[in-house]
């Protein structure tokens, strides 16, 4: 069973890496986001599928997995995204930033000449969300960890934990 949720977690990682670099790479301003959202979206479920079932493992002695502390916490921010994806079904992730530049400039923005980027939206915490101490941790997560930065390195690192993690399983 291991084996299936890593294929399904590689192989969503690697279709949001095509993805990202064709929507980077369009030579239109407005490129089509929904492959990338598409294409996300499936790589949250199924990494979020393996990481609760690596948190939830336990040894034949009943121990669970030890986990380094900046794992956990950089794993909240990806939890908090999928419960905001569940229950605001309109609410969009991310943004693009444009190739190259534009005239008139604002210089009271960050710019990228030459190149382009997709980032995560920086997510204030939601008057519908829950204040509890868990989704105030998830909302730190989030913010410390993955808005405005971005996406496609946040999700290597997402991966790279949770194969950690799958290594010591058996």
């Amino acid at each position: 069973m291991k084996d299936f949720y890593c294929y399904a977690l590689h192989k969503a990682h690697e279709e949001l890496a095509i993805a990202v670099n064709e929507s980077i790479q369009a030579p239109n301003e407005k490129p089509e986001l929904e492959g990338v959202h598409y294409r996300m979206i499936s790589l949250l479920h199924w990494s979020l599928d393996c990481w609760n079932r690596i948190y939830h493992f336990r040894d034949q002695s009943g121990n669970a997995l030890a986990f380094d502390t900046s794992d956990y916490d950089f794993m909240q921010g990806f939890r908090r995204i999928n419960n905001i994806i569940k229950h605001k079904k309109s609410f969009v992730i991310i943004h693009r930033r444009i190739q190259g530049f534009r005239f008139p400039l604002n210089l009271a923005e960050p710019y990228r000449f030459g190149s382009a980027e997709i980032l995560w939206k920086d997510i204030p915490h939601q008057p519908d969300e829950k204040t509890d101490s868990n989704t105030m941790k998830a909302i730190g997560s989030y913010s410390q960890h993955l808005s405005n930065k971005s996406l496609l390195p946040t999700c290597d690192q997402m991966v790279m934990i949770i194969d950690k993690y799958i290594a010591c399983m058996p």
